[in-house]
């Protein structure tokens, strides 16, 4: 694998990431698979959604070394709609803290 920094943060990541919201209502099994594969090839960036329980805790689960993993914010977390108009008015900042603890 390839390996590069990302941005000015000075990380080195997988030119190749993995995009892991297909994977939310699949089985733990399926995630922690999918995820380990990856990680076996080299990936070690990995893009994640923190909207739904299941989800992070599956998630949680599969990683078992140091990688990078990137998000979207909007105004919640809450509903799993965040695409949308949402009724919950919380800190970005303070839900994506309190997500990352959770994985």
């Amino acid at each position: 694998m390839i390996y590069r920094k990302l941005g000015r943060t000075g990380l080195e990541v997988s030119i190749i990431g993995l995009g892991t919201e297909y994977l939310n209502r699949k089985p733990r099994d399926t995630v922690v698979s999918v995820v380990r594969e990856a990680i076996d090839k080299g990936v070690s960036y990995f893009d994640v959604v923190f909207a739904f329980p299941e989800y992070r805790d599956n998630m949680a689960a599969a990683f078992r070394v140091t990688s990078v993993l990137s998000t979207k914010a909007s105004k919640c977390t809450e509903c799993g709609i965040c695409m949308k108009r949402c009724p919950f008015d919380v800190n970005v900042i303070e839900k994506m803290k309190q997500a990352m603890l959770k994985i």
